[in-house]
């Protein structure tokens, strides 16, 4: 009954993948043809399974060889283990290379041809940042998904993971419909900061403790091979190509400003609102901020709002430099703060908002016996109430680091207006014809404005810069404090501006490392254009304005409205140059081409096509159409 076993070396049954060794085959053979890649090869849908069960193997196994008998356990350990760290993982054979994946979402739809490229300058824009960390701030912000009211906050098809007593657990509604308009905004705010760690070291000052690669061991007892050593952040790595690069931090400080969306939108003014209040006691004595943010419609570099109200929050923080750099449309996951959402998100699993008042059973919208003021007032009441529960739950900490949360009051009072509001005349400039930008005062003040933020920005596809300039005659940035020196000398040193992803010279493919780029430009390499070889542009190059603006314009009619905004006056100087250069001289322009009886050409010429209107109207010189 009991046979030698090779494997173990001991008596006891031979191993079954011994015995039979052609179910391993078998096995690897069933799963490959139900393997997700199988399943999008498949040219019909006459099979829609990917993916099977132990049952299903086992019934397999059966099917195919029939003297074998195998129990499921046994199938399963022909596998790899589930979690190599648990005693039970020798069980496991390893001879089919297969097991229960974990869920994964990386699969992008497309991806964006300028990834790399705005992959490179993120990197550059905050590897300089941290190179210049006492002088500048960084923040990386993004929305998160709506909270729900009246319903769970977030699915109820997240995993609950908090204790409960066993006769008061939680029990939700059978249909959780949401009520859109009554949903919560949290627009997030991560500022980055460096943890602090005390750690045993005996030089006493930070550079000593920086260039320390390992601890040193507590006693003279502790021997090398006892435990692993303990690297300490030195504020550089490698890349796998052995290249430098500055280590910056990606979390920190976690504020979540929430407000309702019924009674407000996630857009440019409210940002800037948002980062001004949170903002104001960090940059104190003129620091520069790098804020990274995803390329949607509320931060989009390409929309005239987010440059005005990204210039507003620079010159009233009275920052040195203010940088918004973004990620490739479709690749917000890449900013840092996107990492932040998952344990916010399992703070609110199992809380439920109110979307009544208290003692209430319907919603506001409900109860027709309100007025439009009364039913306003009792939305913002019970919207306030549920945003200050939901404070409540986010006071929590995030690697570390405390979460904070913000209410905006759905009717606020004249002071708790938010710093720069949605409706401003900028909302119908695009729209407005030259006269009215001529002659509406409102307009032309707001024309000048715009013109002074643009004399101090850089406006590239993916990223706005502002920065003082050094003239005396600015009335604006001669008052500013210089508060980061560093940081203003080597922009100033690269033409004013953000450094652009160059190609490496000696790594093909790849981009030049924010530190090889200032070596190269300290042995006198130009510095690269705004720009320059961005892969969607196809070897155009961009189209910067033509009048000497640093600002690249992505199509027909946002050049001509550049135009009309930013150099109304030179545009109509130019127009009126060109109309006196056509009817100037001798030669006139304006010529009639009537084919007369005789068969010859009219030949009258005019000055201007009225007049030539006028002639051929009175002498009826117009060809007849058939």
């Amino acid at each position: 009954m009991f046979q030698v076993s090779e494997c173990l070396g001991q008596r006891g049954r031979i191993p079954v993948h011994q015995k039979h060794p052609e179910i391993i085959e078998t096995v690897a053979e069933f799963l490959k043809q139900h393997s997700f890649a199988a399943q999008e090869r498949r040219r019909k849908d006459t099979a829609t399974s990917t993916g099977v069960s132990l049952k299903q193997l086992r019934d397999h196994i059966t099917r195919t060889h029939p003297s074998v008998n195998i129990s499921r356990s046994t199938v399963h350990r022909l596998m790899v283990a589930p979690n190599k760290r648990h005693r039970a993982a020798q069980l496991y054979k390893g001879l089919v290379h297969a097991r229960i994946p974990e869920k994964k979402n990386n699969v992008e739809s497309s991806q964006h041809p300028d990834l790399h490229f705005t992959r490179a300058q993120v990197a550059y824009c905050n590897e300089l940042f941290e190179m210049f960390s006492d002088e500048c701030v960084r923040v990386s912000a993004d929305d998160k998904n709506k909270v729900n009211t009246g319903i769970p906050a977030v699915s109820r098809l997240y995993q609950i993971r908090k204790f409960f007593p066993i006769d008061n657990a939680l029990d939700f509604e059978q249909h959780d419909f949401p009520n859109a308009r009554a949903k919560i905004i949290p627009s997030g705010y991560l500022v980055m900061q460096r943890k602090t760690t005390e750690r045993r070291c005996r030089s006493p000052s930070p550079v000593g403790r920086a260039q320390s690669l390992t601890t040193r061991p507590r006693s003279s007892s502790f021997h090398g091979n006892a435990r692993p050593k303990m690297k300490v952040d030195t504020g550089v790595t490698k890349d796998k190509l052995g290249r430098t690069h500055i280590v910056y931090p990606r979390t920190g400080t976690l504020h979540i400003v929430n407000r309702s969306q019924r009674f407000y939108s996630s857009c440019a003014a409210h940002h800037a609102s948002n980062l001004h209040h949170i903002l104001t006691p960090l940059v104190r004595g003129g620091k520069s901020v790098l804020i990274t943010t995803d390329n949607g419609p509320d931060w989009n570099p390409k929309s005239l709002l987010t440059l005005y109200h990204l210039g507003c929050l620079w010159r009233d923080l009275r920052l040195n430099v203010l940088v918004q750099t973004t990620y490739a449309a479709g690749h917000s996951a890449l900013n840092m703060i996107e990492h932040a959402w998952a344990p916010v998100t399992n703070f609110l699993v199992g809380l439920v908002l109110p979307d009544k008042a208290r003692g209430e059973t319907r919603i506001p919208d409900d109860q027709r016996d309100l007025t439009e003021d009364e039913r306003r007032q009792k939305n913002a009441t019970v919207a306030d109430h549920a945003i200050e529960l939901l404070n409540a739950h986010l006071r929590r900490t995030y690697d570390g680091f405390p979460v904070v949360p913000h209410a905006v009051p759905c009717l606020p009072t004249d002071k708790q207006q938010p710093k720069y509001q949605n409706d401003t005349p900028l909302n119908r400039m695009t729209n407005a014809g030259i006269r009215e930008l001529r002659d509406n005062p409102e307009l032309v003040a707001l024309r000048k404005e715009l013109t002074f933020y643009i004399e101090h920005a850089v406006v590239r596809h993916n990223q706005i810069e502002f920065m003082v300039c050094e003239s005396k005659a600015c009335h604006h940035c001669s008052q500013v404090p210089v508060g980061s020196p560093k940081l203003l000398t080597f922009l100033r040193e690269n033409e004013g501006r953000m450094p652009t992803p160059t190609w490496s010279d000696v790594h093909a493919e790849h981009y030049q490392t924010l530190l090889e780029y200032a070596s190269s430009r300290s042995r006198g390499a130009t510095a690269t254009q705004i720009d320059d070889k961005l892969p969607s542009l196809a070897g155009a190059g961009p189209a910067m304005c033509p009048r000497g603006c640093r600002i690249v314009l992505t199509s027909e009619a946002a050049k001509r409205r550049h135009e009309i905004i930013f150099h109304l006056a030179e545009r109509e100087a130019d127009m009126t140059r060109k109309r006196k250069a056509e009817t100037s001289g001798d030669e006139l322009k304006q010529r009639c081409n009537f084919i007369l009886e005789n068969g010859r050409q009219c030949g009258m010429c005019f000055n201007t096509y009225y007049q030539l209107k006028k002639h051929k109207d009175s002498l009826g010189h117009k060809k007849q159409r058939k």
